[in-house]
């Protein structure tokens, strides 16, 4: 279950989100606080040590799937001739990035400007790592997005370089969001509006 906690932040209250069944226990009573004091710069140990964590993930056989680029909750958008599917990551959500759909590496650039936090109407133009990856479906993007506090990306990606289903690529230290761009030719979806989905695991979708 997802739930939300408020803190203040220069002035401005901010909202954050967490799914209460993913924190440790021992952890449970003293989000809220723990939260804040990231806010500040004091980071506590336990949380971080949670916050880092990189399971296994058990990634499909077939060959015609799109799975999840990243843990937390899909938002579904299409325009005309792509689907735009944004994964919002929580602050209990793993932040390990993995491939969604097999293929070669084209670009991977940096763009964007600015930090906001996710709730901002221009949270979408932040500071980005952009990937364009060459598979069987087409050319497809991925944008892994910072945020007012989470300013460090990981990806370990090149040009040239040939990537698995599943494969782990990167991730966004403490934050943030996922954008997953593909083409909607010879797509059809199968995860839902806002459904909590995992990196590697969760099918977002088949192709022909």
């Amino acid at each position: 279950m997802t739930l939300r906690g408020i803190i203040e932040h220069e002035g401005r209250t901010i909202n954050f989100f967490y799914d209460i069944e993913d924190i440790p226990p021992e952890l449970r009573d003293g989000i809220g606080q723990i939260i804040a004091d990231f806010k500040e710069g004091v980071f506590h140990e336990g949380f971080r040590r949670f916050f880092d964590r990189d399971p296994d993930r058990r990634i499909p056989s077939d060959t015609d799937i799109i799975v999840a680029p990243a843990d937390g909750i899909l938002i579904i958008h299409e325009t005309p001739g792509h689907y735009h599917l944004r994964i919002a990551m929580r602050y209990s959500d793993v932040h390990v990035q993995r491939i969604p759909l097999p293929g070669v590496v084209r670009s991977v650039r940096e763009v964007g400007a600015g930090y906001r936090y996710p709730d901002d109407l221009k949270h979408l133009d932040n500071v980005s790592v952009v990937t364009e990856i060459d598979s069987p479906l087409g050319v497809y993007e991925l944008r892994q997005i910072t945020t007012l506090f989470t300013r460090r990306i990981k990806n370990t990606l090149r040009p040239g370089q040939r990537v698995a289903l599943g494969e782990k690529f990167g991730n966004i230290l403490l934050g943030s969001t996922v954008l997953l761009s593909l083409p909607r030719r010879g797509v059809t979806l199968s995860a839902k509006q806002y459904q909590k989905i995992y990196a590697g695991e969760t099918i977002l979708a088949r192709f022909s």
